[in-house]
């Protein structure tokens, strides 16, 4: 008989392979020391074992034994089995004998109880799961599910022991005398004439027998086995290539290298190197094809809801048609927050900003205080001297960058004549040096320090309308900021803000968790009315600003909470006292480091464009040959747990969402037929979080340059990138827990 024995490659450093097949290819009469299982999750195959055939449907099981000989026969085209093969050798270690034992599972003709099959199968697609989504500890729970496996095979199914057996082929009972033979002995010296002697049988004979029902030599075949057992200790441990070689029998590091090449077409070292870097743990199986995993996420919710519920929030299968036309737009602008120097501009801003331009689009920079005397506007003869703000302006200017200017009026130091007076001479300097090309780019706020609502009304009366009437061609707005004194009704009840360039809205976490719903309808209404409108939102001080747990919630905001405005966000941290770290919501830390929040900001200034499709964990962005699939998560508790929580810190935080399971996308994109690079960001604790970093090196009060260095040295996300030919459609999985935001690129070649 035309047969062949196969070397079953394992799953990493794990007793067996688990696997979705879905093929029209029929596998021929082979065998293997490997228990089988076939679960048939969709269509139909013909299963031959021995002399006996086999239709197993759809939701079937049935269970080939070790070493016998069998063939798989696709009925149709549209075929997925989920296939489980164990090595009967390692649960031999917890079941004395269980190589010698035979199961009988066939659900297609064994009148068991459903729930003993139920069980089986819920097994499976648990491992499966596991084996696809590769979490930190999933090989421990892979070998757990899969002694709880063995045992339900033992206890429902084991017939009788293999020297029971009726042995009509004698030929495969003496194969298999030496393979087992090899199974015990490869890493020792073994030789053709050892196992003939053994056999009592000619050299010649055992060589000739072996190929003839193996399909390969003896030496061949045993050097490839021996290459296959050294996978595990290749890259699962840091054991030199030569101590590796010469403790899996081969004569020397030579033959293993050359053995190697010829089998992955690259040396061992580039191997281990390439795993380590591309195929780590975490990273998950990409040949799994959209469908196979719709129809595993089905069965999961069949079969084990419990662990559904237990062990992720949600799957999601995202199915976005790119050639589609746009639902909406999305392009905000971005703006920076700084705090006006003395001197115009210290070394650390100037550098911050230089440095950031470098990389982010950044539209405008927002300033205030100009009049304030700290900053010597005004010479001691009363004549006004903008020599250190034209420094600050020059640079936004040479930065590529356009000045946010905020002028505040403040009753304490000047009367409404002298503000107004300093206001039109700034703006007429300003004219004079920079021409009004440059200048009506600019933003100018006009605001009012008061919290009162009928102060700031008679400001508007007595100098806005007339600074917009002198200044048409000019970008002027107001600043209010909304408190129990100036509500949000207030604005929307007796304004008419037609004249007006933008409106920029400041408010407190405080009054934001009380009235978001009245904001946002603000922010809608000005939106109607064709006005820019700017959030600048002063947030209590919280260690969660400094870490990637805010990540997510910045950007829910960002796309849903103020989707119709644009937010003000604050450049750089001030320096409080030396601690690196102080809880405040900019993108910096005092001396330049980038936080997590800049990378997500850097992120979200990459998502901009026509929305192909949107959702509550998702946005979908197509900009001329590039897509974008920004995924993040976000829950209504998580936002709660931000805004109402005062005592809110990073330990509590992580203790409260300790058990945080993750959220699983399946993304499936139709495109054009071509070639695509697909470029992937990750944002968690342990790629782009300084933070998290300076925890582990013990929260450091005082840190010299080498600290510094070192933190530096950790402030970007993760970035892998694949190359992929499609030829309509490109199937992507990943998977978002609660710390991350994770942005998918795909761009044509």
């Amino acid at each position: 008989m035309n047969t062949k024995f196969e070397i079953i490659k394992h799953s990493g450093n794990l007793p067996f392979s688990i696997f979705l097949h879905e093929s029209k290819r029929v596998y021929p009469m082979n065998w293997h020391k490997e228990i089988e299982i076939l679960f048939v999750l969709k269509g139909s195959v013909r299963v031959k074992i021995r002399d006996s055939s086999y239709i197993v449907h759809q939701d079937n099981i049935i269970l080939i034994n070790s070493y016998e000989m069998h063939e798989i026969t696709p009925l149709g085209d549209d075929i997925i089995i989920l296939v489980f093969q164990l090595d009967p050798y390692f649960y031999q270690k917890y079941y004395q004998g269980f190589t010698e034992v035979v199961f009988h599972m066939n659900s297609t003709m064994l009148n068991k109880d459903s729930n003993t099959y139920n069980t089986i199968k819920e097994n499976l697609v648990i491992m499966m799961w596991y084996r696809l989504n590769k979490e930190n500890t999933y090989q421990i729970k892979l070998l757990k599910q899969s002694l709880a496996l063995v045992e339900l095979l033992l206890r429902n199914f084991k017939k009788t022991m293999i020297n029971e057996r009726n042995h009509n082929d004698r030929s495969q009972q003496r194969l298999i005398s030496i393979i087992e033979n090899i199974n015990k002995n490869y890493n020792k010296k073994l030789t053709l004439s050892q196992i003939a002697e053994q056999e009592y049988i000619s050299i010649h004979y055992l060589s000739k027998f072996f190929k003839n029902r193996v399909g390969i030599g003896f030496n061949k075949y045993l050097n490839l086995f021996r290459l296959n057992k050294s996978m595990n200790d290749l890259l699962n441990s840091n054991k030199m290539i030569i101590d590796i070689a010469l403790e899996h029998g081969f004569s020397s590091v030579k033959a293993y290298t050359k053995l190697f090449k010829e089998t992955y077409k690259e040396t061992p070292s580039a191997f281990r190197k390439k795993y380590l870097s591309d195929i780590s743990p975490k990273k998950k199986n990409t040949s799994v094809t959209f469908n196979s995993r719709t129809i595993l996420h089905n069965y999961i919710q069949l079969l084990a809801k419990d662990f559904l519920s237990g062990n992720l929030n949600q799957v999601y299968y995202l199915t976005v048609n790119m050639l589609n036309r746009s639902i909406d737009t999305l392009q905000k602008e971005n703006i920076l927050q700084i705090s006006t120097p003395s001197n115009g501009m210290d070394t650390i801003l100037k550098n911050s900003l230089e440095a950031i331009t470098n990389e982010l689009n950044i539209d405008y920079v927002r300033f205030g205080n100009i009049f304030d005397k700290t900053i010597n506007f005004m010479n001691e003869d009363k004549s006004l001297n903008w020599f250190y703000i034209d420094n600050l302006l020059e640079l936004l200017i040479n930065t590529g960058v356009r000045p946010f200017i905020k002028l505040s009026y403040n009753e304490k130091f000047y009367t409404l004549k002298q503000w107004n007076i300093i206001v039109e001479t700034f703006i007429n300097h300003c004219l004079e040096k920079f021409g009004i090309y440059q200048v009506s780019s600019w933003k100018l706020e006009i605001s009012c320090e008061s919290a009162y609502y009928d102060k700031f009304i008679n400001l508007y009366n007595n100098v806005i309308k007339k600074l917009i009437n002198n200044y048409k061609d000019l970008k002027i707005g107001i600043l209010i900021n909304l408190n129990k004194y100036f509500t949000a009704e207030n604005v929307l009840d007796n304004y008419n803000f037609s004249k007006l360039d933008f409106i920029t809205i400041e408010i407190n976490d405080k009054y934001y968790w009380k009235n978001s719903k009245t904001i946002n309808e603000i922010v809608e209404w000005l939106k109607s009315r064709h006005i820019h409108t700017y959030i600048y939102q002063n947030r209590t001080v919280n260690e969660l600003y400094d870490t990637c747990f805010i990540s997510n919630y910045f950007v829910y905001n960002h796309l849903h909470i103020y989707k119709s405005a644009n937010l003000i966000v604050p450049l750089i941290d001030p320096m409080v006292n030396s601690k690196i770290f102080s809880g405040k919501d900019s993108l910096l830390t005092f001396n330049g480091l980038k936080k997590p929040l800049y990378n997500t900001y850097y992120l979200l200034d990459k998502v901009k464009g026509e929305i192909i499709d949107q959702g509550e964990y998702y946005i979908v962005v197509k900009n001329r040959d590039r897509y974008y699939i920004l995924l993040y998560y976000y829950s209504q508790e998580i936002g709660n747990m931000f805004n109402y929580s005062k005592d809110l810190n990073y330990n509590s935080f992580s203790k409260k969402t300790s058990n945080s399971i993750s959220t699983i996308v399946y993304v499936n994109l139709k495109l054009t037929e071509g070639d695509y690079k697909v470029r992937t960001y990750l944002l968690n604790q342990e790629n782009g979080c300084i933070f998290s970093e300076w925890l582990n090196m013990g929260s450091p009060i005082e840190m010299d340059k080498e600290d510094m260095n070192f933190l530096k040295s950790k402030e970007n996300m993760r970035i892998s990138v694949n190359n992929i030919y499609t030829k309509d459609s490109l199937h992507l999985e990943s998977s978002i827990r609660l710390n991350e935001v994770r942005l998918i690129e795909v761009i044509k070649k």
